[in-house]
């Protein structure tokens, strides 16, 4: 299950996560268990899990931001990752 809002842009792979409009999850990437602010940008082959995304984050393509059950990695605002 997920929660995508309208205006988000979806090519990979979303679970039990919630996707605010305007956030994009490239093609091959995979997030689950994860919050993902507007503007956030998972590219091609990202792995996110468990984590929050702030606003116009970028992770870049085959990059990982892991986090786990009771340790959320978060991500702040226009910070990038890979």
């Amino acid at each position: 299950r997920a929660m995508i809002s309208e205006g988000a842009k979806i090519l990979g792979e979303v679970e039990h996560s919630v996707i605010f409009s305007g956030a994009s999850v490239g093609k091959g990437a995979k997030v689950t268990n994860s919050v993902i602010f507007p503007g956030a940008k998972i590219e091609d082959g990202a792995v996110v899990d468990y984590a929050i995304l702030a606003q116009d984050v970028t992770i870049k393509p085959g990059a990982q931001v892991i986090g786990k059950e009771g340790e959320i990695s978060v991500i702040a605002e226009g910070e990038v990752v890979g």
